[in-house]
């Protein structure tokens, strides 16, 4: 892992429950949290500096206010932000504090779970995939979810708990190693 990974890993840390009803839960940690709050000390202190100085004022003073986005919006929706896994659902908890959504992925009549990369997304020029779950019934219906950035980055701990479950995840490419991938 590199020195840029070990640093980027903290924006989308989960903290993993097991409920009493045998499902998993995925929450965001405080990791992630302080990760972001970190963040916007550091780049609010440093562009108050340089629009003290009157070094790049305008943008300096730009780069401040924008960064007041980060308390307002980005964290109270990571507190919120949550994947819920039964057997029978994939229920996602997302969206900013002040319009939330949740998403339901049935699994009652599941045959088998897909994954496309979605080509051309600017996700995928960074390094990072932009992931499409193809969520195939037995009855032959066919649902497509767009993995969000916090169900993307942990779509394998979620794959890995439906393969236990007895889930057919087996097209998923990264089944292909053990329970701790």
């Amino acid at each position: 892992m590199s020195t840029l990974e070990s640093i980027l890993r903290y924006f989308y840390a989960a903290t993993l429950f097991i409920d009493p009803d045998g499902g998993l839960l995925l929450a965001s940690s405080r990791e992630r949290i302080l990760a972001w709050g970190l963040t916007f000390c550091i780049i609010a202190f440093i562009s108050f500096i340089l629009w003290q100085l009157k070094i790049a004022k305008r943008t300096s003073r730009g780069t401040f206010y924008a960064t007041l986005l980060i308390p307002l919006l980005i964290i109270p929706s990571l507190k919120q932000e949550r994947i819920h896994v039964t057997e029978d659902q994939i229920t996602i908890h997302s969206g900013y504090w002040f319009y939330p959504t949740t998403d339901i992925i049935d699994l009652s009549e599941l045959d088998h779970i897909r994954q496309e990369v979605k080509p051309y997304t600017l996700a995928n020029l960074i390094g990072e995939e932009d992931i499409i779950w193809n969520i195939h019934h037995k009855d032959g219906q066919k649902n497509v979810h767009d993995l969000n950035g916090f169900f993307n980055d942990h779509r394998k701990t979620v794959a890995v708990f439906l393969r236990d479950h007895g889930r057919n995840v087996n097209y998923l490419p990264y089944l292909d190693c053990a329970v701790e991938c």
